[in-house]
């Protein structure tokens, strides 16, 4: 449970703490997903992998998710980004990471803008650095 403004109770804290840390994992790419799910799942994170077309997995998923990892490419960029905000706005406590290739500086800005707490390039990231950032931000 990531601690932004609000406020939580000693007791919703423990709950966090007592099992496994739930990550919504929305990533289209079936190899890269699977991946990334043995590895988290290897951790004990209980790991619900989607895929982005599975639109109403997504926003059922988020609802227990204690942080969201999110696809971004540059093809489908400004419809992600979209999803983005109104999903920030409907569930502002949870944390979103992105991983995405090739997003220049400009979009990086729109995706920090849009509240995201980090971001990873796929090309270069290693799952180790994915579970690294994820036990920072929960």
């Amino acid at each position: 449970m990531y601690l932004t403004k609000e406020k939580f109770s000693l007791k919703d804290l423990a709950e966090v703490h007592l099992r496994s840390p739930r990550v919504l994992l929305v990533i289209n790419e079936e190899t890269l997903r699977n991946i990334y799910r043995k590895h988290l799942e290897t951790e004990n994170f209980f790991v619900n992998p989607v895929e982005f077309s599975e639109i109403f997995e997504v926003y059922e998923g988020v609802k227990d998710a204690d942080i969201l990892i999110l696809d971004f490419e540059v093809s489908v960029f400004y419809q992600r980004l979209d999803f983005l905000k109104s999903l920030r706005k409907a569930f502002p406590g949870l944390p979103v990471v992105t991983v995405g290739e090739s997003l220049g500086e400009d979009m990086l800005t729109m995706l920090m803008s849009a509240g995201i707490v980090g971001h990873i390039d796929r090309k270069y990231t290693r799952p180790q650095d994915l579970l690294c950032l994820i036990k920072t931000v929960i």
